[in-house]
């Protein structure tokens, strides 16, 4: 009687392995491509004031913001939040409209939950 055939498996380390992605590259290697950039609108950059004007509507525009204390100021792109709001997903809702906004770099979240 012969032996059954065996599946031979080799190990073979990410360097010499053949490339499993688009362009040939490999894992870590991989060229990363940045995001295209999100346009401002008028294709002007954004000002401090503009930003504030602009977070400051886009969170009026929520109706589930309405009636919380929500102080903000930009600097350079940056928005920081002060102020309470009722409830964790309103501090969390806040910060999400704020990053939403076009031109805003990061969001300083420091609202108070539930000191109203």
């Amino acid at each position: 009687m012969s032996e059954p055939e065996k599946n031979e498996e080799r190990t073979v380390f990410s360097e010499r392995a053949e490339p499993d992605r688009p362009g040939g590259y490999h894992g870590v290697r991989q060229p990363m491509e940045p995001d295209a950039a999100v346009p401002v609108p008028g294709g002007e950059p954004a000002t401090d004031a503009g930003l504030t004007h602009e977070v400051e509507q886009a969170l009026a525009a929520d109706g589930r913001l309405e009636g919380q204390r929500i102080s903000i100021r930009v600097s350079g792109g940056v928005v920081e939040m002060d102020g309470a709001v009722a409830l964790e997903f309103q501090r969390t809702l806040a910060a999400g409209i704020a990053r939403s906004v076009p031109g805003v770099l990061s969001v300083q979240n420091r609202l108070a939950v539930g000191e109203q």
